[in-house]
């Protein structure tokens, strides 16, 4: 640009002082904080969005410090005192807020400022009362000192009336508060595992400005690829006729303990990965075949059976130490680093290493047409490789992983069924990581997943059919062209929120694993003895 003269150039230049003077501060977060038991230091401010960690600092002096940041949105953090354990979890808004706390146990500091707090604290000490109702404290104390299954069972039950109260008291809490941000995290919360018109519903109840915050954003967008992608159990197994499955009472399960994983070689033996590394080959009729080391440097958590060459491919997650310290003492912690994966022939004979790269845990693998199928759970997601290079392919992501968990099952079309326990749902993805359809939601119906977190495992059946696990009650399900049927007579198999191998053979035998009672085979009737 060129100006005519002095002054016109000084005139633009005031100009754009004037506006930029005008422009609304940006709002943010003055976060004072007063912390007794350190003098000098850092404190780290922690949000967390999918497996990312973005951490603010700010500098304490004299016991004393600011940290200002902006949010586009309320968002729950942690912040802890550097160098030590145990953060303090709040939701940080665009406010002034306090915290007050002891370096060494900050986690039980007091946060004040900001409506979305407040609005937790009323919230909690609403749902409070239902536990003391419950004698909830109690009962947990009993059960840490006796480990009874009785005092289970009572907690069991006092916890299905506590959760039934608390979402009446939820309910009630997201329409007396239909416009305030934290009635929209609730509402997000309530909404994991429902259909779509049930999303729909919770939505309607807020003010139709939290619409366009992220968070609803997001659960719209949800419940839109819901309306298309659940289906009806009879579309996706089409022609698939009822099957009736029976526990083999014959099967000599209880010499196979300890299992953590399963796996079927094409002539339909067994293959079970042990806790302590140890692979067993068991014959259809339970009999063990032989028993191998891996020598395996990580912790092993799942195999999978080439069906083409009988090799077995076996997996362990990998683990650096980190010091960190809490109340003047220093503690080691184990940090999930990446994969290994050992291959081995049939014989226990080591083939080869391979290595895999963007994971970090294994928790499920499958091998199929040439690829390797792996969840992992850390990432949330089922990393496809090719299985002789081991080269990255594609993934399935944004799985709602729970309790470590995370597996699926493939079938020979390279469909993938996804045991989305978080989302209470089972998800069929083709191998560009498309949804192709979905099915259950959170509930105590047979075509419901129940609990905190369901189905733990899915598996395709040979005859067309869908087998799904469920823990904490044990629960297996086959799925045929008129519906869920549950198979009777399988005992509880876990303990909590714990995952249950399954393998399937070409029999359409289905074998489950249970930590201390051992192997279980349900079979079609017929075959039964």
């Amino acid at each position: 640009m060129k100006f005519r003269s002095v002054d016109q150039a000084f005139a633009l230049i005031v100009a754009i002082i004037t506006m930029a003077s005008c422009q609304p501060e940006q709002k943010k977060m003055v976060l004072s904080g007063t912390i007794d038991g350190i003098t000098d230091g850092k404190v780290i401010l922690t949000q967390f969005r999918a497996d990312e960690q973005i951490p603010d600092t700010a500098d304490i002096v004299d016991g004393s410090f600011v940290l200002e940041k902006h949010f586009a949105e309320p968002t729950q953090v942690s912040l802890m005192v550097e160098d030590k354990q145990i953060p303090i979890y709040f939701y940080a808004e665009n406010a002034e807020m306090t915290l007050t706390g002891h370096a060494d146990s900050l986690y039980t500091g007091t946060i004040t400022g900001g409506v979305v707090n407040e609005h937790e604290r009323v919230y909690r000490e609403g749902t409070r009362k239902f536990f003391e109702k419950y004698h909830m404290d109690s009962l947990y104390k009993a059960y840490s000192e006796n480990r009874s299954d009785e005092t289970m069972d009572e907690i069991n039950a006092a916890r299905e009336l506590y959760d039934a109260d608390v979402e009446v008291f939820q309910d009630q809490f997201i329409t007396d508060h239909s416009d305030a941000y934290y009635a929209a995290i609730l509402a997000s919360r309530t909404t994991f595992g429902l259909s779509a018109d049930e999303i729909e519903d919770i939505i309607n109840k807020l003010d139709p400005k939290l619409h366009e915050t992220d968070l609803i954003k997001d659960i719209i967008e949800e419940m839109e690829i819901l309306r298309v992608t659940d289906v009806s159990v009879a579309s996706f197994v089409n022609n698939v006729p009822d099957v009736d499955y029976r526990v083999d009472i014959g099967y000599p399960g209880r010499d196979h303990v300890q299992v953590k994983y399963l796996g079927t070689f094409p002539n339909d033996d067994i293959c079970a990965l042990k806790y302590d590394g140890t692979i067993s080959v068991i014959d259809p009729d339970g009999k063990k075949i032989r028993n191998f080391e891996t020598n395996m440097t990580s912790d092993p958590t799942a195999l999978a059976v080439d069906p083409v060459t009988s090799n077995i491919y076996v997996f362990g997650t990998l683990f650096e130490e980190k010091e960190a310290k809490f109340r003047g003492k220093t503690y080691k912690q184990k940090i999930q680093i990446g994969v290994e994966c050992m291959v081995y022939d049939a014989e226990g004979n080591k083939v080869k290493d391979l290595e895999l790269a963007d994971v970090k845990t294994s928790t499920g693998a499958k091998i199929v047409n040439g690829r390797l199928f792996l969840a992992d759970y850390r990432s949330r997601k089922v990393a496809i490789f090719d299985l002789e290079t081991g080269k990255y392919e594609a993934s399935i992501d944004d799985a709602r992983a729970c309790c470590g968990i995370l597996d699926f099952g493939v079938n020979s079309k390279n469909e993938i069924l996804l045991a989305n326990l978080g989302a209470f749902r089972v998800q069929a993805f083709d191998m560009e990581g498309n949804i192709q359809y979905s099915f259950g939601k959170r509930g105590r119906g047979i075509n419901d997943f129940h609990g905190c977190c369901n189905p733990v495992n899915v598996s395709y059946m040979p005859n067309g059919a869908i087998i799904t696990v469920e823990k904490d009650p044990t629960r297996i399900k086959v799925y045929t062209e008129t519906g869920a049927h549950q198979v009777e007579g399988v005992q509880e198999l876990v303990k909590g929120c714990s995952y249950i191998p399954m393998t399937t053979d070409s029999k359409n035998n289905v074998y489950l694993a249970s930590v201390m009672s051992g192997l279980v085979k349900v079979s079609p009737a017929k075959s039964n003895p």
